[in-house]
């Protein structure tokens, strides 16, 4: 059975009111997809690593699969899966490309993220996230050892506890005693 936590309620792929949950892979990709801004549970990414190897020609849970690695900081996996998703669906992948470009600069290969920059411009070429692709773009293009870093969920955790741990400095100054 593959079991999902989604908001609000834990809830099992193929499952029917009254009906036991079936263990197959043909909808899991739509399923995972309506629920996917809640799907998470420590059996998420094992789940999408089966359904994968049950259906190797689903681009979808490719897809699903590098965002799940790229939520977990794993950036070399979350970069072969998506190079797996514009392999297997090269006309629907145009965001993709973006995240290719992001993920191939984060691990210092500028000429291929300047690559697939070039290739989410062909597809998206004024799509909401174009301007940034064309400024990463022309700043790799410029300089190629500009390459930007993808902070982690742990640099982000201590940029923000660094912050706050100002703000209370700032606001224990500025408060006045009583």
């Amino acid at each position: 059975m593959l079991c999902f936590l989604s908001y609000p309620a834990y809830s099992c792929y193929g499952a029917e009111a009254g009906k036991e949950p079936e263990n197959n892979v043909a909808n899991l990709a739509e399923y995972v997809d309506r629920n996917s801004p809640f799907v998470q549970t420590e059996n998420y990414l094992s789940n999408l690593e089966v359904a994968v190897s049950k259906d190797e020609q689903n681009a979808r849970l490719w897809s699903l699969l590098g965002a799940a690695y790229y939520k977990q900081d794993d950036f070399v996996r979350a970069r072969r899966c998506y190079r797996k998703v514009v392999t297997l669906s090269p006309a629907n992948s145009g965001e993709i490309w973006l995240w290719l470009g992001t993920l191939d600069e984060h691990l210092g290969d500028a000429y291929t993220a300047i690559e697939d920059y070039q290739t989410y411009l062909s597809h998206n070429p004024d799509g909401a996230t174009s301007k940034v692709a064309k400024v990463r773009m022309n700043g790799l293009i410029k300089d190629p050892k500009a390459t930007q870093k993808i902070l982690t969920k742990g640099q982000i955790k201590m940029l923000a506890d660094k912050e706050l741990a100002e703000l209370k400095k700032t606001t224990a100054k500025t408060l006045p005693e009583q």
